[in-house]
């Protein structure tokens, strides 16, 4: 039973792997094309402008994706602080830099989802840190908690 666990956590881990090169591919190729869009197009229009800067501001987004593989990579944990931040910076990049390419309706649900994880945001971000903080305290290993009282309660027979 435990080899097949081992292959289906190896397995996992491939998968999430081969999500990080493409992300990494993804990214380097939408960089690219920010460069090649200031070196050909008018730098100076305001279409172009808004452009870069929505490209600039959706990396940060998938800068953020790159670190929640990466954490679950390494731990097989999902860092909830991570998940929320990046439900509120999504949504906001919309609004702000779409907001006249979608309907009022989708920037109204836009913004809805974008407060409310902001405001959970506020009020647990004590336990959102204490979680994450617990999770590097773990150094990164799943589960080391329960094998330590497991550990702990084979010594005491």
């Amino acid at each position: 039973m435990t080899s097949i666990i081992r292959i289906f956590h190896f397995l996992v881990s491939l998968f999430v792997f081969i999500i990080i090169v493409v992300l990494l591919l993804f990214m380097l190729t939408k960089a690219g094309f920010v460069i090649y869009s200031i070196f050909t197009k008018d730098f100076f229009s305001s279409s172009v402008n808004e452009e870069i800067l929505h490209e600039i501001a959706f990396a940060i987004v998938l800068v953020k994706a790159y670190k929640i593989l990466i954490y679950y990579l390494k731990s097989h944990h999902l860092n909830i602080k991570f998940l929320v931040e990046i439900a509120i910076i999504a949504p906001t990049i919309e609004l702000i830099f779409h907001v006249n390419k979608n309907s009022i309706w989708v920037n109204c649900i836009y913004a809805f989802f974008a407060i409310f994880n902001l405001l959970i945001y506020l009020y647990y971000y004590d336990k959102l840190k204490k979680i994450a903080d617990s999770y590097k305290e773990e150094d990164h290993v799943p589960f080391r908690s329960i094998k330590k009282l497991v550990n702990n309660a084979k010594r005491k027979r």
